[in-house]
């Protein structure tokens, strides 16, 4: 009789349920992005686009967030991670603003988490919803 350690790794049924959980659908993800947040080729700093204008608070910081995201996947930056101050920076919103933004987004809809500085980024896990969330995936 296999050992259970055994028949989890090698049983064809449940190995068909393993996944990369850091797999990115990249085409959602800049179709989300789109006419709304570019990225800066130089420097992979987030780009302002017409359609940025219009959405909610909530729905421009996740925008940053995406960008920042693709913008790490494509090499132009570090860290997926911004800080409040940052995204205040980057989004033309006041910091009254976007810091109640940033705790709903990680408390309540649970779209984003918190690095060990304190700085948010998406999380993966929810990296579905947080493109459903913004929309634009037509």
């Amino acid at each position: 009789m296999r050992g259970m350690t055994e028949l989890a790794i090698t049983d064809p049924h449940l190995t068909s349920l393993l996944v990369d959980a850091d797999n990115v659908d990249t085409q959602r993800l800049a179709q989300a992005l789109r006419g709304r947040v570019g990225i800066n080729s130089a420097n992979g700093e987030p780009v302002i686009q017409d359609g940025y204008r219009g959405l909610s608070a909530e729905q421009k910081v996740m925008l940053l967030l995406l960008a920042r995201l693709a913008a790490s996947l494509l090499g132009r930056t570090d860290t997926e991670a911004l800080s409040v101050k940052d995204v205040v920076a980057k989004s033309g919103l006041p910091s009254g603003t976007v810091a109640p933004a940033l705790r709903k987004l990680a408390t309540t809809r649970r779209l984003v988490v918190q690095d060990d500085k304190k700085a948010y980024l998406v999380a993966r896990s929810r990296l579905l919803d947080a493109l459903d969330f913004v929309g634009g995936n037509d």
